[in-house]
């Protein structure tokens, strides 16, 4: 699992989701007092509120919000009555009762679903994103051109300066790791790139040098996990 680290000046130490079946979904959880407590999905929870905490997980925004009802009550409420306006940068920023172990009605604890980021960009890409990673931020490169999302093939040129530009393009730091196994749900799309051959400092993997090997049948995932404002526990 991996766990977002984001301190704040008011003590919050960590967000994530749980029990859901891919990273996209799930329960909120944050880290307070070096404990993991739930926030509650009381009538202020909302979507902005929402799209916060998938902003703050690395994501482009919240799709969808969710209560849960957990088979047994939690112990820990660190956070009812979450007010935010959708523009804060942590939850922790958002109007709420003073970090506490709380109560919440049953059933009425705070879950999100969110979007995966890509951004725009010109010269024909007109996106990029991280898709199949069982947490965020990671997965197989996905590039949009013409309208359709197709992949990028790792191969004998994929490194870890390709890797670097893809990160700092989705507005991360760096790449922590790469991989160029089939370890993420298969693409059904075409292959936009491959003999990607970046020297670092581009702003974007198109301006890479590379080839266009979209007719290929059998590639292999240029997969990447990138790192941030974030320390990871896996």
């Amino acid at each position: 699992m991996c766990v977002y680290f984001s301190q704040t000046a008011d003590g919050l130490q960590g967000i994530r989701l749980t029990n859901a079946t891919n990273s996209l979904s799930g329960q909120v959880k944050v880290l307070y007092d070096n404990q993991w407590g739930l926030v509650c999905g009381d009538d202020q929870w909302d979507m902005s509120d929402a799209s916060v905490v998938c902003r703050q997980l690395g994501y482009d925004k919240a799709t969808q919000i969710h209560t849960f009802s957990p088979r047994r009550v939690p112990k820990i409420v660190w956070m009812s009555n979450v007010q935010c306006r959708g523009n804060e940068t942590s939850i922790s920023s958002c109007r709420h009762e003073r970090f506490r172990q709380g109560s919440c009605s049953i059933g009425k604890y705070a879950g999100v679903t969110c979007q995966e980021l890509f951004v725009y960009t010109g010269d024909g890409l007109q996106g990029i994103r991280l898709v199949g990673g069982t947490y965020t931020p990671s997965g197989r490169v996905e590039l949009l051109i013409n309208e359709t999302w197709g992949a990028a093939m790792a191969d004998y040129f994929w490194d870890f300066l390709d890797a670097r530009v893809v990160c700092r393009q989705l507005g991360y730091q760096t790449a922590i790791s790469i991989t160029e196994n089939l370890v993420f749900a298969k693409l059904s799309g075409p292959v936009w790139m491959g003999d990607v051959q970046c020297t670092g400092n581009e702003k974007s993997i198109s301006r890479c040098k590379h080839t266009s090997p979209k007719h290929l049948s059998e590639y292999v995932d240029a997969g990447i996990v990138c790192g941030g404002n974030a320390f990871y526990l896996l």
